[in-house]
């Protein structure tokens, strides 16, 4: 295919939304630079996997959500996400970052869960996902 080919391919004009709900039921997840006004509360970071050989889990905040017309069909969604940079002395257990890196653009498919964060007196922020089931423990009486 010729560039000019590849040109003609291209849509005129893109499609972008504020905000998504997820098909699993888990949340709905807002675009920070898609909101005509934002909220008191961030919804806009989640877990979410990279495309690659490897096909790792990630989190990060979601920027736009974009979609690219292809003639006479739905539209591809895409979502552009700014990847946490996550520190290295942490535990497994706990993902927690100070500053955002690189935009990774990947399918709305990709995208998995809503998550929360808490930053500390350190202005490091940490990751908190919702479990989807909350074990508790056996509790004995005296």
């Amino acid at each position: 295919m010729t560039r000019e080919q590849a040109r003609d391919c291209l849509p005129t004009q893109l499609q972008q939304w504020g905000k998504v709900r997820l098909l699993d039921g888990s949340g709905t997840v807002h675009a920070i630079l898609g909101l005509r006004t934002p909220s008191t509360r961030d919804m806009s970071f989640m877990h979410y996997r990279a495309y690659g050989a490897a096909q790792e889990e990630r989190y990060g905040q979601l920027q736009h959500i974009l979609g690219i017309p292809i003639r006479s069909e739905q539209p591809v969604i895409l979502a552009i996400i700014r990847r946490c940079q996550p520190l290295p002395s942490y535990s497994l257990d706990r993902i927690a970052y100070d500053t955002l890196g690189a935009l990774q653009v990947v399918g709305l498919d990709r995208l998995d869960c809503v998550v929360g964060r808490v930053q500390d007196s350190r202005g490091r922020w940490t990751i908190i996902e919702r479990a989807e089931s909350i074990r508790i423990g056996d509790v004995q009486e005296e």
